[in-house]
């Protein structure tokens, strides 16, 4: 939502919506009209199609010009096609928008998620390519960021010219100052895909290293949803150094500090699986579902304890949960996360001994 004297003036030329993708009555809209995580989207309301949208992030001056539709048509074609989640059809249109003069920052961001969605080696080239030629702004880290994790889902892209390019400017975008606290997360994320694709080990336990410390630096969170973020980017950087007991004692403190968020619960079974507490597992997991987990957090601990049974030998129990899990998996809105979870699932209780 916006806030804010500054975007007032906007209040009564659009219906504002606020869509939570947790929500299952929402999956019909989300199936049709998101195709990336964050976005602004402006819809036709007789016709019901995107007629523009933002991928990631902005700043307030680039989002008033959005509203304002300050765009080309070819940019404006692109966004609704990405809209419909034709990615290919965007990325032509993008390429249009570049050739007739368009506001190049914002259509290559555009255009870095139309290329996420498609072939990684196309993306990591383009990117490779365009991302050069921005201004070191925030623009720059957003579409690095999208290029070091195509390259890095691919040992050959790691290791090609394009990935050693991308991880260069993953690197300097890590050292500017405007670079916020997500993008540091982000950029640590991709950086660590980057190294392990070329099988540097000791790269990417330095990478998890710096993650670590950087998040441990941070000062006090000022609000509950600035802790969640930092307790994630804590154990994703302990699990990747295999060192989940350095973040436990905080993630214990956190779960009790935050006594309604089923993620507290969730963050704390992970380190626990990561540091084989099986126990551990079994009642945080516990805790949390009591918790009013969403569809997607209830599935993911449902499968914790699943396999903190198995780890235990008792099968009946690990059976149940993960059926529990794949029923519930069922409801979770957005169609490509709910059949990628479905699945996993059903190969977890097909693993069964």
């Amino acid at each position: 939502m916006l806030h804010g004297t500054d975007f007032a003036s906007y209040a009564g030329r659009f219906v504002w919506l606020d869509i939570n993708f947790d929500d299952t009555r929402n999956e019909a809209f989300l199936a049709k009209h998101v195709a990336a995580f964050p976005v602004v989207s402006i819809i036709d309301p007789e016709t019901e199609d995107v007629t523009r949208m933002w991928s990631g992030t902005a700043t307030r001056e680039q989002l008033a010009a959005f509203l304002d539709g300050k765009s080309d048509d070819a940019l404006r074609r692109g966004d609704a096609l990405l809209g419909k989640g034709d990615a290919a059809g965007a990325v032509k249109a993008y390429d249009e928008a570049l050739a007739a003069g368009a506001n190049r920052e914002h259509v290559v961001e555009q255009l870095a998620t139309a290329l996420q969605l498609g072939d990684g080696k196309v993306c990591a080239t383009r990117i490779a390519a365009e991302a050069p030629k921005l201004p070191r702004g925030h623009t720059f880290i957003e579409v690095v960021i999208a290029g070091a994790v195509c390259a890095g889902q691919d040992p050959a892209l790691a290791a090609s010219d394009d990935g050693k390019h991308l991880e260069a400017f993953a690197k300097e975008a890590l050292a500017m100052p405007l670079a916020g606290e997500d993008d540091h997360y982000q950029l640590f994320e991709a950086l660590y895909m980057v190294r392990k694709a070329v099988n540097d080990e000791a790269g990417a336990t330095a990478v998890a290293e710096r993650y670590l410390a950087y998040v441990d630096q941070r000062p006090p969170p000022a609000t509950e949803d600035e802790r969640m973020a930092r307790d994630l980017a804590r154990v994703r950087a302990a699990t990747k150094l295999g060192a989940p007991e350095r973040v436990i004692a905080t993630l214990e403190a956190s779960e009790k500090l935050l006594a309604n968020d089923a993620g507290a619960s969730a963050r704390l079974a992970t380190a626990y699986t990561a540091a084989g507490n099986s126990d551990g597992v079994i009642a945080a997991t516990t805790r949390g579902l009591a918790r009013k987990p969403t569809p997607t957090e209830a599935a993911r601990m449902l499968a914790m304890r699943a396999a903190a049974h198995a780890k235990q030998r008792d099968v009946p129990a690990a059976r149940t949960d993960l059926d529990a899990a794949i029923a519930v998996a069922a409801k979770i809105p957005v169609v490509m996360m709910r059949d990628g979870t479905v699945a996993q699932l059903k190969q977890q209780l097909a693993a069964l001994q």
